[in-house]
């Protein structure tokens, strides 16, 4: 999010509306930091940038639908959530446009901060996009680079075609 906040402002000319980046805490013990954010905020839409496993590896019982070095993870569903349509749709329209390798994800054990704030207020349109990381949650977690800066150019390139989704809800698809 940091680099991500560096190109917006590096880049005055490209209009985008207001943005809120927040770096929320408690996660992993019930969403807690992103269930007090989005009432305050009252955002149009929301997306999530978090990291997902990787089940590319013999070390898994996985699917091997998520792979290093294969792009960011555009969330489907997971445990908290299944990501709204207009989101979703947005990120791969953007992906494919501008040419950044992608994977669709649908992880079903793990849940993210968009799958708190959807239910906020009178819901949040979210969206998630995950970078693939191998030995989550250990000293040792290893990413992509590029699947890093891809997921900054995706969630860029997100913001500045977003005006689509403002103002539209499930009711309007």
């Amino acid at each position: 999010m940091i680099q991500l906040l560096k190109d917006l402002k590096d880049n005055p000319d490209r209009k985008h509306g207001d943005v809120f980046c927040a770096f929320t805490v408690q996660e992993e013990v019930g969403l807690r930091g992103a269930s007090v954010l989005s009432p305050a905020i009252q955002p149009d839409f929301a997306l999530a940038i978090d990291t997902t496993p990787t089940s590319d590896t013999y070390d898994v019982l996985m699917t091997g639908t998520r792979v290093l070095g294969g792009g960011p993870c555009i969330k489907i569903a997971d445990k908290s959530l299944i990501a709204h349509p207009l989101v979703t749709g947005l990120l791969e329209k953007v992906a494919e446009q501008q040419n950044i390798p992608h994977q669709m994800e649908v992880f079903m054990g793990i849940g993210t901060d968009a799958g708190a704030i959807h239910m906020t207020s009178t819901g949040v349109s979210s969206g998630v996009i995950s970078i693939p990381s191998r030995y989550t949650h250990s000293p040792i977690e290893i990413i992509d680079l590029g699947d890093l800066e891809n997921t900054v150019k995706l969630a860029s390139a997100f913001i500045y075609q977003s005006g689509e989704l403002v103002g539209k809800n499930f009711l309007d698809t």
